[in-house]
């Protein structure tokens, strides 16, 4: 069952454990799915002062920038042989610039759901969008008693091992802290592990 179709994977290539991008290289691997490797480095002010030593600030971020896709480049060279990959480096502060990455991404989705429900449904009906940082163990159940919400509709994948194998551990954890309802919502073709017996 495949469950992801692009997978973003956030390295610092400067670090030799590639255990991550293994893991991630697998996991594409195992859905046929995409991966995009990205690294963040600190943008370079334009007012640094650095000009006056004779460097331009804008050739010395292109030369940053060029020497880690080098080695981004270096370092998922062994996967291309087993899934799709692209690498791209971005320029700003690390938090700020992956937090913008998933702002468009669910952004896209907004864009998914009115083509779905049409425009005229979407106006009526006026979501709100909330962006969380943190655990999302902590997280959802928090804002789920800011906004106090009669229910919660969440998309779950049971993983491996006894516990949290009928919606996973994330969901399960959800529901012991929250006083609401939830609607636990499956991917295409899940089967339960779960046999009655007869």
């Amino acid at each position: 069952m495949k469950r992801f179709k692009n997978i973003l994977l956030v390295v610092d290539p400067e670090l030799k454990d590639d255990t991550v991008l293994e893991w991630a290289v697998a996991l594409a691997e195992n859905n046929q799915a995409r991966l995009t490797v990205i690294s963040v480095i600190e943008g370079i002010p334009t007012d640094s002062g650095i000009d006056r030593y004779g460097v331009e600030p804008d050739k010395l971020q292109s030369a940053m920038i060029e020497a880690r896709l080098q080695q981004l480049e270096s370092l998922i060279e062994p996967a291309r042989e087993r899934v799709g990959v692209s690498t791209k480096v971005l320029t700003g502060t690390p938090f700020l610039d992956i937090v913008r990455k998933h702002l468009q991404w669910v952004n896209g989705l907004m864009d998914d759901l009115a083509t779905w429900v049409g425009k005229d449904a979407l106006d009526y009906v006026k979501p709100q969008m909330h962006l969380l940082k943190g655990n999302a163990k902590d997280e959802i159940p928090r804002l789920a008693g800011e906004l106090q919400v009669d229910l919660i509709v969440m998309g779950t994948l049971a993983r491996a091992g006894i516990p949290g194998f009928i919606m996973g551990n994330t969901a399960e954890t959800i529901l012991n802290r929250i006083d609401c309802s939830v609607l636990a919502v499956k991917p295409d073709g899940f089967v339960t592990p779960v046999m009655l017996e007869h």
